[in-house]
């Protein structure tokens, strides 16, 4: 929790950074998730906020096509 703290602090007021992931739902299923999250400032302390946002199917229509353009290309 320290590192995170620190890190968060380095962050100049405003920056906004994204990290994909994969999350395991209560149900079993995983899905890829995009963190992102931004610095604010909470009274007078750094804070990050953030929200998740469930990529699964847009990974899924990108291999789909990536699949589909090897396939093409073979030809």
């Amino acid at each position: 929790l320290l590192a995170r703290t620190a890190a968060v602090a380095a962050l100049p007021p405003g920056a906004r950074y994204q990290v994909p992931a994969r999350q395991r739902r209560r149900d079993g299923a995983v899905r890829d998730v995009l963190i992102t999250n931004v610095r604010i400032d909470l009274d007078g302390r750094p804070t990050a906020f953030g929200a998740w946002h469930d990529v699964t199917e847009r990974r899924a229509a990108e291999a789909a096509l990536a699949r589909s353009e090897r396939r093409y290309r073979s030809f």
